[in-house]
């Protein structure tokens, strides 16, 4: 239902190079070399490149689903999707 918001993302990429920002690798790619996401709140050093607005996606739920799990990156940096479920 979700699709991460990272800096290796071509769209998040342009979005970023496009604002004047730069994104690098540095272990894993990152925003301006410090940020691993390209979405968030704080950072207030790169708030002209790193969005704060939520992507917010409607859905229906019924009884077809099973269950919902909500984590932020620090979830599914170390969690595959696989090991959630």
């Amino acid at each position: 239902m979700s699709r991460d918001h990272e800096p290796d993302q071509s769209d998040e990429r342009q979005r970023i190079e496009n604002a004047g920002g730069f994104v690098i690798w540095a272990g894993t790619w990152r925003v301006g070399g410090v940020l691993t996401v390209s979405l968030a709140f704080g950072d207030m050093h790169l708030k002209q490149y790193v969005l704060a607005d939520p992507k917010i996606q409607e859905e229906k739920i019924d009884s077809s689903l099973e269950f919902l799990i909500l984590g932020s990156d620090g979830l599914w940096d170390v969690v595959s999707n696989e090991e959630a479920v």
